[in-house]
């Protein structure tokens, strides 16, 4: 491959890594929610590889980590304005911890 080449292989391979490790990640968090044994710490674990797959494929489509926090909390504020009380109150609650984050 020459300088200035794009190794279409490759970048393929890495964002077949992303879905795929996604996926896995949902599937494990299916299998420990099923094991009422399982330990809140793995749980966590589980639910943090989620998030950084989904930032890490966000990446590997070519859409800004900031551009992705933006169209959660768009999401949320729909889902505010559409859900009964308590489960607009936990939208709300992550909108705010998105905002926080955000510069």
């Amino acid at each position: 491959m020459q300088a200035g080449d794009f190794d279409i292989t490759g970048m393929l391979k890495a964002l077949d890594e992303q879905k795929l490790g996604l996926l896995q990640s949902v599937v494990d968090l299916h299998k420990n929610m099923a094991d009422p044994h399982r330990d809140r710490e793995e749980r966590l674990r589980i639910l943090s590889g989620i998030l950084v797959r989904a930032y890490m494929l966000s990446a590997r489509l070519g859409i800004d980590p900031a551009a992705l926090d933006d169209q959660a909390a768009d999401d949320l504020r729909v889902h505010i304005s559409k859900h009964d009380e308590v489960l607009a109150a936990d939208y709300a609650a992550l909108l705010r911890h998105i905002r926080r984050r955000q510069p």
